[in-house]
């Protein structure tokens, strides 16, 4: 399980980002038919940024290596299917589902897998915080006979991987 004083300050970041739309309403990209992001902040322990996900456009099951997190949904609806932690490495783990609206937010462990798509009928907009610095994503697919399984790892920030 993961101590929830890990995921507190993603998540106190990420609200105050979205509460901020001055800092992230001008980087914000109307013509793209592809799920975008564009960097907000940086600090040595931390990253924040601006994810776009245009009317169906999503990304597959995955987690964030080492990294806990926050989203916070600022504009639009997205929808996340997610798996408990507590099951995940089970082979009946069950897949669970959850809307999120303009204002929710999502604060998750290193152990958190989800994917996320978007909901609803216009481009959605929503702020991710990572801590430590996202430097690598695992995929995952989701089979009848095993359950999860990992089937790639990217490495998002080789220079932030440790030998």
């Amino acid at each position: 399980m993961t101590d929830t004083s890990t995921i507190a300050a993603p998540t106190s970041l990420a609200r105050r980002l979205a509460e901020s739309p001055e800092l992230w309403w001008p980087r914000v990209r109307r013509d793209s038919g592809e799920r975008w992001y564009v960097p907000l902040l940086e600090g040595p322990e931390f990253e924040a940024w601006l994810l776009g996900w245009p009317v169906g456009q999503g990304i597959e099951l995955h987690d964030h290596g080492e990294s806990s997190g926050a989203l916070v949904v600022v504009e639009g609806t997205l929808l996340e299917t997610y798996v408990e932690a507590s099951e995940w490495l089970r082979p009946d783990a069950r897949l669970r589902h959850r809307r999120l609206p303009e204002g929710a937010s999502v604060a998750f462990g290193p152990d958190h897998i989800h994917d996320v798509v978007n909901g609803g009928g216009r481009q959605a907009l929503s702020i991710h915080v990572y801590s430590p610095r996202l430097r690598s994503m695992t995929f995952y697919e989701n089979t009848a006979d095993r359950g999860l399984a990992a089937v790639r790892t990217e490495v998002s920030r080789p220079d932030l991987v440790l030998a």
